[in-house]
């Protein structure tokens, strides 16, 4: 009897032993199983994780080429910027030189009008000097012509007076002077 009952507990293990691997290849083929579908689900991890990168690749240097693009269109503002710059201060050396130029325009305007009309006077003063010399020459012929005939008439009567013909010479010579300072101012 005690031969059997080993023998019965044998059985019994081997059967649970059995029951436990076949449990066991069950649970195996199970995780095999997973293991294919965890495989199979990192390939497509991995695929995705592929295009990802190279999507995240592409982005990057999009936003690279992006940044270079800011960065260029940048340093053309601040050249754009910087060259208004000098060219508004040229504006503002050419505005500030055309008031400049308007000023002294103005001040030569002003300085021809003065030698203008200085210059019609003096041409009127002229006129009136030359005026006066042709009156004065006319009344100097006159004046020789009477003295002519005054000299013809004391020639001819000796009893005229020296104090008139001291008077008239005297006119004569006044009115030389008079002649003479009119045509020199002329």
């Amino acid at each position: 009897m005690s031969e059997e009952v080993p023998q019965k507990d044998w059985q019994k293990t081997a059967l649970r032993l059995e029951k436990h691997t076949q449990s066991l290849r069950n649970e195996i083929a199970i995780l095999q199983k997973k293991e294919k579908t965890t495989e199979k689900q990192l390939a497509v991890e991995q695929v995705k994780n592929k295009k990802f990168q190279e999507k995240l690749n592409q982005e990057r240097g999009w936003h690279d080429r992006e940044q270079k693009d800011i960065e260029k269109k940048g340093k053309e503002f601040q050249s754009l910027k910087s060259e208004l710059v000098k060219v508004q201060e040229e504006l503002g050396k050419e505005h500030v030189e055309n008031l400049h130029q308007r000023q002294n325009i103005k001040e030569l305007k002003q300085k021809v009008d003065t030698l203008t009309n200085k210059k019609r006077d003096s041409d009127a003063e002229i006129l009136q000097l030359k005026s006066n010399g042709d009156n004065h020459r006319q009344e100097i012929r006159q004046l020789k012509k009477d003295n002519a005939l005054l000299k013809k008439k004391t020639e001819d009567v000796n009893w005229i007076a020296k104090t008139e013909y001291v008077k008239v010479e005297k006119l004569l010579r006044e009115k030389e002077k008079e002649l003479q300072r009119a045509q020199r101012e002329s």
